[in-house]
């Protein structure tokens, strides 16, 4: 009951709007393309899978429960949310919020008054792999994992937007309660180089000319990928199939697979319920059990197919 509950709030979506602006969370990405899709083909986008939705929403209960803690630690968490906007381009955003001490602590930062300054803050949670490999803005621009290069480009953008010199990206190991705060200067050169890709984007966007696309690992991921057509790699041997069934087949096993998980739910409860009784009645039903011996059997070396099923990104009228 409570667990349906949960999994139904974590997995909700939401109808896509037109944009007005870039996110300044996305500007970052490695493909220009995409951003162009965003905005032009937002609403052709591919819905996120359950689990990466559920994954989405583990994160913010990660960002949290650090502002928990920052407050239990005597740290004062302030504008959370709040909202901020670049006209030229047009960009907007919403800060995680601004981080300060109760009281003074050596080495922060103080204001005009001689308290300690607010510090705008970003949390991002990460795995116990990653967690001991990002130190620095540097780490991040250069990651393998082209998510993680979105972290700078998100801060660098709200210290612009907000004329602050300097930034914390905090971020918080999903496998135990252990953060490290890393402090980011403003880096005017590369801000402007995010300013300059934006404007080019829009550029395209108003002339409804796509730039080009950046093929990369993103591109598995993405949810334009069927508006798009980049010339994936899917490996050796990989087969293009234009059979009409087998598409319907593999859309209705995606519908089916909430019930499939339901029902395996519900047997595996009538199973710890019914126990070891044979007949039970119950309201309206006879349910009878029959004892099966089961055989010792060795089975026979072999190999056989184990399959994922991963839709694809984007929507194609």
């Amino acid at each position: 009951m409570i667990g349906e509950r949960i999994k139904a709030a974590a997995t909700r979506t939401w109808e896509p709007y037109q944009p007005t602006s870039f996110w300044a969370s996305r500007l970052g990405h490695p493909c220009a393309r995409y951003l162009y899709h965003a905005w032009v083909d937002y609403d052709k986008a591919a819905p996120h899978p359950e689990g990466l939705r559920e994954v989405f929403a583990e994160g913010r209960a990660q960002e949290r429960a650090v502002e928990l803690m920052l407050a239990d630690c005597g740290f004062r968490v302030i504008k959370t949310q709040q909202r901020v906007a670049i006209e030229d381009p047009p960009i907007t955003g919403k800060i995680d919020g601004r981080i300060a001490p109760e009281s003074h602590l050596d080495g922060w930062p103080l204001n005009e008054r001689g308290e300690p300054k607010a510090i705008l803050y970003e949390i991002k949670s990460v795995s116990q792999y990653t967690f001991p490999n990002v130190n620095s803005m540097a780490d991040m621009i250069s990651s393998d994992r082209w998510y993680e290069r979105l972290w700078p480009a998100q801060l660098q953008l709200y210290m612009y937007a907000l004329g602050e010199d300097v930034g914390i990206m905090l971020l918080k190991n999903k496998a135990r309660f252990a953060v490290k705060d890393l402090w980011i200067e403003k880096d005017p050169l590369y801000i402007a180089s995010l300013l300059d890709r934006a404007r080019e984007v829009y550029e395209s966007i108003l002339d409804l000319d796509p730039p080009e696309r950046t093929e990369g690992e993103q591109c598995h991921e993405c949810e334009y990928q069927l508006v798009c057509k980049p010339d994936l790699y899917y490996g050796e041997g990989a087969a293009i199939s234009d059979d009409d069934r087998l598409a319907a087949l593999l859309n209705r096993r995606e519908e089916l697979q909430p019930a499939r998980k339901e029902l395996e739910s519900v047997e595996a409860e009538l199973k710890k319920l019914l126990g070891e009784r044979e007949t039970v009645v119950c309201g309206d039903w006879l349910v009878r059990g029959t004892w099966v011996e089961r055989k010792e059997a060795v089975i026979p070396a072999g190999r056989y197919l184990r399959r994922t099923y991963t839709r694809m990104g984007g929507v194609v009228e």
